[in-house]
Formats: structure tokens, C-alpha cells, sequence
């Protein structure tokens, strides 16, 4: 069963960014927002959508600081 996770962010402006994904456990949902963050193609930008509908550039976050499971 897919539950909700919370990931709180850094970006470059040092503003936190909170980002609302799906995943089966914490490691799957840090997993998914590593691997577009590992994409080494840097030709294109790295957004992702939050089930919240926001969107964020990945390529402007300097650190992951939480995940947390949330209700929903």
C-alpha cells in the first residue's frame, strides 16, 4: 500500500522547500527524489510535481533535512 510522504529541502536561496510524494516506505520515497536528483544529464531542469501540486527544480536543492510519513 502506497502511503504519503513529507521531504523538507534546502534550496540554494537557503529556503526550505516541502515536497508531498507517494511511496511504499521512507527509503522508496527518498529513493524516487535521488534518482531524479542523480540524473547526470544537466541539459534539462529536474522538476518534479507534489501531490499538493506544487513543483519544485531539484537541481536548486543543497540538502534533503526530513522525510516524514504523513496521514492522508
Amino acid at each position: 500500500m502506497m502511503k504519503k510522504f513529507e521531504i523538507k529541502m534546502f534550496d540554494v536561496n537557503s529556503k526550505v522547500r516541502t515536497l508531498i510524494i507517494e511511496g511504499e516506505s521512507t527509503d522508496d520515497a527518498l529513493d524516487k527524489i535521488i534518482e531524479v536528483m542523480a540524473d547526470t544529464n544537466d541539459e534539462y531542469s529536474k522538476w518534479v510535481s507534489s501531490i499538493d501540486s506544487r513543483i519544485i527544480n531539484l537541481n536548486n536543492i543543497v540538502e534533503i533535512t526530513s522525510i516524514e510519513e504523513v496521514e492522508g
